[in-house]
């Protein structure tokens, strides 16, 4: 596991007045089972975290960083990655 990342069992909970706060939305996919798959920058009270979940739920995968442009290079990464598997269906955000 890369030393930024956090497991899924650690729940990250970057809060602002008690709420998260999401600062974009980079990409959505519908699993084959239909789930559907999310990824969004959220603000970590002086960084920036990448979360991936399904819907509402908590991440199951959420990394640091402390520049933007490094949080959405991640993201990028991770939505090749889900590309590359090829049965993941992508939506529009």
């Amino acid at each position: 596991m890369h030393p930024d990342a956090i497991p899924h069992t650690t729940r990250t909970t970057p809060q602002r007045g008690g709420v998260a706060m999401l600062i974009e939305n980079r990409w959505r996919f519908a699993s084959p089972s239909g789930r559907i798959l999310t990824c969004g920058i959220y603000d970590a009270a002086g960084a920036f975290e990448v979360r991936v979940s399904y819907r509402d739920e908590d991440p199951f995968y959420a990394r640091r960083s402390f520049e933007l442009d490094t949080a959405r290079s991640t993201a990028r990464e991770l939505r090749l990655t889900i590309v590359a598997k090829g049965s993941f269906t992508e939506l529009p955000l």
